[in-house]
């Protein structure tokens, strides 16, 4: 067995890939998002072999060896690329978030299943497969990483009711997450950065009184609704995210999770468990 690899040695590795390329937090998300849909990296770091490496071990670092010491990791590190990706997040958090959890668990004494059944057992021990080690990561063939991470993907995503139950029991968490911040004031604060502060034009249900002219593009919406947000029309937010949804369905998950975030701010709590 392989020494326990380093996250420092990523950050490093990271950093150079920063300089060399260009690259920013939100580009470099976005070309792991793409390894984890399709096992393929994105221009321009194809381009460069020594790049096209440190994003397989990044992703194999936030889907593979965190979710084998926390299921809900493959959650919560789709997650981290959304708001990563829109900018209120960096990536050295996201790689914070990996170091406590590596101090807090380990691939013999993992978190507790979120949903303890067989079929989750046995996902498990598909992520703690790939997460094993018997050569230093940095010496893995990129074919080698990417046969780990898409037989331990495949596993997870083939068994949608399983994954269904997890995206619902992480949804929950954060649900009590939410209310604990509200009663603490601090919600929005956690999410955005900032208190929403009630618009003085928004009438008892949080809806603005005034109309907005439609749009011909997703993006368009996205940043309205982000704006509607901000201002404290969370209605009004819900439903320029779910024009957005509308008119880009093949690349919701991002939309989904801010409006997730929206439904949550209004208590629907269903329905941000759904969209999470």
């Amino acid at each position: 067995m392989a020494d326990q690899p380093s996250l420092e040695t990523l950050r490093h590795a990271i950093d150079r890939l920063r300089v060399e390329s260009g690259a920013s937090d939100a580009d470099i998300a976005e070309a792991v998002a793409t390894i984890l849909r399709r096992q393929t990296v994105i221009d321009p770091f194809r381009e460069t072999p020594e790049h096209a490496e440190t994003l397989w071990h990044l992703t194999w670092w936030m889907f593979i060896r965190a979710s084998a010491l926390d299921l809900r990791q493959f959650i919560y590190s789709s997650m981290a690329l959304d708001v990563i990706q829109d900018g209120t997040r960096s990536l050295e958090e996201t790689i914070d978030d990996l170091e406590e959890l590596e101090s807090s668990f380990g691939l013999d004494s993992p978190a507790p299943l979120p949903v303890d059944n067989p079929e989750a057992r046995q996902i498990r021990k598909a992520f703690q497969r790939s997460a094993r080690l018997s050569e230093p990561l940095d010496e893995l063939e990129v074919d080698d990483l990417e046969d780990r991470v898409t037989e331990a993907v495949t596993e997870l995503l083939k068994r949608e009711e399983l994954f269904r139950e997890l995206s619902s029991a992480i949804a929950e968490d954060l649900m009590v997450e939410f209310d604990d911040l509200a009663q603490d004031g601090e919600f929005d604060d956690a999410m955005h950065g900032s208190l929403i502060e009630p618009d003085e034009e928004a009438d008892a249900s949080g809806r603005h009184q005034h109309d907005y002219d439609e749009l011909d593009r997703s993006e368009d919406y996205v940043e309205r609704a982000d704006e509607r947000y901000e201002q404290g029309d969370v209605d009004g937010a819900v439903e320029d995210y779910t024009r957005a949804l509308d008119l880009d369905p093949d690349h919701p998950s991002e939309i989904y999770h801010r409006r997730g975030v929206a439904k949550a701010a209004m208590e629907e709590t269903q329905g941000a468990i759904e969209d999470f």
